[in-house]
């Protein structure tokens, strides 16, 4: 087997975007206008729309908004109506053309191809063979559970998207042989960047804080290797001390969309037990939550070394508070998981972390793949599930092949830190298997893609095929 190697030989990556469009419009049109109103009925809930989603009052408020700005003008046009983006999007769509679920397909379309593209760029970092690449890719873009977004009015294409734009531009910042190259490919990493960080507030801007965190955790990372680079005489000390000012620098820059910067609002707490509290749920789970960061460093070098402690509990306590809001919100939910689960600390949260990463990984686990949904669409939706797992599970399993294999690059460790950091933020405060699927998806997704990468490169190394490693530089 002859190695797939030049440019030439490759198919443009316009190409493929239009071949992965055109594939998400056809699927969409389908659902919406075939198989919801004529083949599942009871799984249709009007305009194309599945049953029992928020997609059903994300199109009715992009309706009554639309009328509005038909009626008083485009002042009326607010990006996020009652707190809701995919409305005001659709809302903007609705007053174009016409008010049906139908006319967002191909914006919907552009960002599920897109972000397939961006991934198979973060693959191609590690193996420049386009078959391959491409094989690793697939499951991100066809397996039905993308469909929940899609083919309806949902966030998770727009956060997909800059979670994975923001995360290829870092991969690329920190590749040497970006900075060996003209400045424009310096340009086009931060472009990247900035594009992702948009993409992420403009339907969950709290997830820029998300980005932040992972940013930091990064940024320290970069650091540490440089200053070893630098050490060694790898690369010289000024460039070492800008590649590690502009990590440092992103999270800075990326102030102005986090409403005030790293920071957490802690809500007013009250000790009442809520009255929707479930009866399942004891109530001694409920313990007196901090309720604010202190604002001053106590006196005494013992209240020095303290202050730390209580402003992380007190970032526990907030993330706490925000996982309550599913517990209590939604406490009848079919495909709710550990909602007997409070965390108010620091300390709770480390004690909880092995399960938050087995959760993160692994779930929905085989006891409930078979399990009755609430609604008929949501137990097909299990069904899929399960065989989407299976291929998750079994990809999984080359996974530390894979990242042994590239051990020695940074690409791997920034992917892995940001990748299982975000699963693992959203697992903490949501104890819903169903939402959890979605929110993690172009993370888990992009390990999926890594552990078909190192299946490949077992293979290589066996002989069984050729895959012609990244050049050489990029760490």
């Amino acid at each position: 087997m002859e190695y797939i190697s030049n440019e030439k030989d490759k198919a443009p990556y316009f190409r493929l975007w239009l071949i992965f469009f055109l594939y998400t419009v056809v699927v969409a049109v389908l659902v919406q206008m075939v198989l919801l109103p004529h083949v599942f009925p009871a799984w249709h809930g009007g305009n194309g729309l599945l049953v029992g989603g928020d997609w059903l009052t994300f199109h009715q408020i992009a309706v009554d908004l639309a009328e509005e700005i038909k009626t008083t003008g485009w002042s009326a046009w607010d990006l996020r109506p009652q707190g809701q983006a995919p409305a005001g999007i659709a809302a903007a769509i609705y007053a174009l053309t016409v008010p049906q679920p139908w006319t967002t397909i191909p914006l919907n379309a552009i960002l599920h191809a897109s972000a397939a593209l961006v991934l198979l760029c973060i693959v191609e970092v590690f193996i420049t063979n386009r078959k391959y690449a491409l094989f690793c890719v697939l499951p991100f873009l066809l397996f039905p559970s993308a469909m929940t977004w899609y083919t309806q009015l949902h966030k998770d294409g727009f956060f997909i998207l800059g979670c994975l734009c923001f995360l290829y531009g870092l991969i690329k910042l920190a590749c040497l042989s970006t900075w060996e190259s003209r400045a424009w490919e310096q340009i086009k990493a931060l472009g990247f960047v900035f594009l992702g960080a948009v993409l992420v507030w403009i339907v969950r801007p709290y997830g820029v804080q998300l980005l932040q965190y992972m940013t930091l955790a990064i940024s320290l990372l970069m650091t540490i290797m440089l200053i070893i680079k630098a050490h060694n005489k790898r690369i010289s000390i000024p460039k070492a001390t800008l590649i590690a000012t502009l990590f440092w620098l992103i999270i800075v820059l990326l102030v102005p969309l986090t409403r005030g910067g790293i920071q957490v609002e802690i809500p007013q707490v009250t000790q009442e037990i809520p009255k929707e509290i479930p009866k399942e749920i004891p109530k001694e789970i409920l313990k007196e939550i901090p309720k604010e960061i202190p604002k001053e460093i106590p006196k005494g070098w013992l209240g020095v070394l303290n202050y730390p402690f209580q402003v992380l509990d007190s970032m526990g306590a907030a993330l706490g508070m925000v996982r309550d809001g599913f517990r209590y919100g939604y406490p009848d939910a079919a495909s709710n998981i550990d909602c007997d689960k409070g965390l108010y600390s620091i300390k709770d949260i480390v004690c909880y972390l092995p399960r938050a990463l087995e959760i993160a990984f692994l779930s929905p686990f085989p006891d409930q793949w078979f399990a009755e949904g609430s609604l008929s669409g949501n137990t097909a939706m299990r069904r899929v599930s399960a065989l989407e797992m299976v291929i998750i599970y079994m990809t999984m399993v080359f996974l530390p092949y894979f990242i042994w294999y590239s051990r020695k690059r940074i690409e791997t460790w920034i992917i892995l830190i940001f990748c299982i950091g975000m699963m693992l933020c959203f697992t903490l405060v949501i104890p819903n298997v169903g939402s959890l699927y979605r929110t993690r998806y172009g993370f888990l997704m992009t390990l999926v893609a890594l552990g078909m990468g190192g299946f490949f490169s077992l293979l290589q190394k066996k002989g069984v095929i050729l895959v012609e490693p990244a050049k050489k530089g990029h760490n």
